[in-house]
């Protein structure tokens, strides 16, 4: 049951990337032309690039591997746990999301930096997915946290339900006619 329940936690994960990429967060997935066009050169051949399918593996990741595997001795524990869990998906999710944002573009501008800024470029970028955390956070992180506890005891009480289904099915013995 606790990999159901860490497979539902990162399925929760990838709808919730998929639904901050329809809604809140536009990513850069159209084709890039690398260097940009010079009116006096012919165009470049376009670079496709889609980075929405990282931020959705990487918080689907983050979801599988944070998922609690201890075994709680009661339910409402288990139930606070995995709120707990999801709560973390949601800000990692968005964290990751306005990360791979920034390093979209850190990728186009690249061609264009000189060695002594790429550092502090990246840098710059990581602390920006933080400040838009944190500012996303402030607007948006109670929604974040009540999704969060009804998700996560969702998952907690569907697994719960159907572990007692199964345990209640008799048990028929092979040679039984």
């Amino acid at each position: 049951m606790t990999r159901a329940e860490k497979i539902a936690s990162l399925l929760f994960a990838i709808l919730f990337a998929y639904f901050l990429k329809s809604t809140i967060i536009g990513y850069a997935t159209e084709p890039k032309l690398i260097g940009g066009i010079h009116l006096d050169q012919p165009i470049p051949r376009p670079v496709a690039w889609t980075p929405i399918y990282f931020p959705l593996l990487l918080s689907a990741a983050f979801a599988y591997w944070i998922w609690p595997t201890k075994s709680y001795a009661s339910l409402p524990r288990k139930m606070a746990a995995g709120s707990f869990a999801i709560i973390r998906v949601t800000f990692v999710t968005l964290f990751i999301s306005l990360l791979c944002v920034g390093f979209g573009e850190f990728y186009l501008a690249f061609p264009q930096l000189m060695k002594s800024e790429i550092v502090p470029a990246v840098m710059l970028t990581v602390f920006a997915a933080f400040q838009g955390t944190a500012i996303m956070g402030l607007f948006h992180g109670i929604a974040f946290v009540a999704f969060g506890i009804f998700f996560g005891c969702l998952i907690v009480l569907v697994a719960h339900g159907a572990a007692k289904v199964l345990q209640l099915q008799p048990d028929t013995p092979s040679d039984a006619r």
